[in-house]
């Protein structure tokens, strides 16, 4: 009885252990869930990029520093969706982006501030400046480049001036 047991118990385990080597090799399902090449490395074994800001003010708000990470975090998921941007102690922000190779790009790119452009649907010879897009997040898409809209619109400064303008007379 103990002998047939054994037996058992080690034809179960041999099972059990080819089944985890097949997922961890292969991965179960369609999207291969489980599999090696489907685990995110971090910062520690993929390599990448850390960055420490530290606040120009001696004291920042909380609400500063909360809104200066989030303002972060939305600049870095482009370049990774392992992105993490967190608050060390009272006035330093730490960005940490795996798999990223080129530091000095990032640091460039993050230092750059955010601009907000206010395009019209058509520049003044009728061409469209965006258009409806179902695939985008934000339900639009540029029809053309960004340079190319700023060259052919005027702006924005110059139309609200002639729209006060106008409502005044």
């Amino acid at each position: 009885m103990k002998k047939s047991r054994g037996i058992l118990v080690l034809i179960l385990t041999a099972i059990v252990t080819v089944f985890f080597c097949y997922t961890a090799a292969v991965g179960i399902g369609p999207t291969g869930t489980g599999a090696m090449k489907n685990i995110k490395t971090g910062l520690d074994l993929a390599g990448g990029v850390s960055i420490t800001y530290q606040a120009k003010d001696s004291n920042p708000s909380s609400e500063d520093m909360s809104d200066t990470v989030y303002k972060l975090q939305k600049r870095v998921e482009q370049y990774s969706t392992e992105a993490q941007v967190y608050q060390e102690g009272s006035d330093r922000i730490n960005v940490e982006i795996p798999g990223v190779t080129d530091a000095n790009a990032i640091l460039e790119e993050l230092g750059q501030p955010g601009s907000l452009c206010f395009i019209t649907q058509q520049d003044e010879d009728g061409n469209a400046n965006f258009q409806a897009d179902s695939s985008s997040e934000t339900g639009y898409s540029l029809a053309r480049s960004l340079d190319e809209i700023r060259a052919a619109v005027p702006s924005i400064t110059t139309f609200l001036h002639q729209e006060i303008i106008s409502t005044m007379v």
